[in-house]
């Protein structure tokens, strides 16, 4: 969780640090999936997407990490910065069983857990991916539908409808 605290500061103070998000990045390759949660994970990844700071490795090791993880980890919002981080990074082509993944997890989730961000920026990196996973997006389509109008903003709804 400090690693993924201070990626997540360096990405909120948009400081690239080079050196030390490679520092970073070491560490988390020498861990495994019980070191990690599924927000630990996702706030890591979308620190470096954030900063455009590329790792190939870093992405192909939490790639496996979140294979490893159970499904329930995920919560809407990891999930959400985890398909995003790998489509803004290239990375979804290192793992590409990830965006099935991380489907599986979306679905152990029950719909009033997710935000309307949350559902802008999955369909946003499924579409971006090319990836039509009809189950998600039947469960999507099902989660709008049940969600109350204002727990979406222009911004999520330009997300679902681009």
């Amino acid at each position: 969780q400090a690693v993924a605290n201070i990626a997540n500061a360096l990405a909120k103070a948009d400081l690239k640090h080079v050196v030390l998000l490679d520092k970073l990045g070491d560490l988390c390759l020498r861990m495994t999936a019980v070191d990690f949660t599924g927000q630990a994970v996702s706030s890591i990844l979308n620190a470096y997407a954030k900063l455009d700071h590329p790792h190939p490795t870093l992405f192909v090791h939490m790639g496996t990490i979140v294979m490893e993880m159970p499904l329930v980890t995920f919560q809407p919002q990891a999930i959400a910065n985890i398909v995003n981080s790998f489509i803004k990074t290239d990375a979804d082509r290192l793992v590409p069983e990830l965006f099935d993944r991380m489907s599986a997890a979306a679905l152990c989730n029950p719909p009033s857990s997710f935000s309307g961000q949350a559902i802008g920026v999955i369909v946003n990196a499924y579409v971006r991916k090319g990836k039509v996973d009809d189950q998600l997006f039947t469960f999507i389509s099902k989660t709008v539908q049940s969600l109350p109008p204002h727990a979406f903003d222009a911004q999520n709804i330009a997300l679902v409808t681009n």
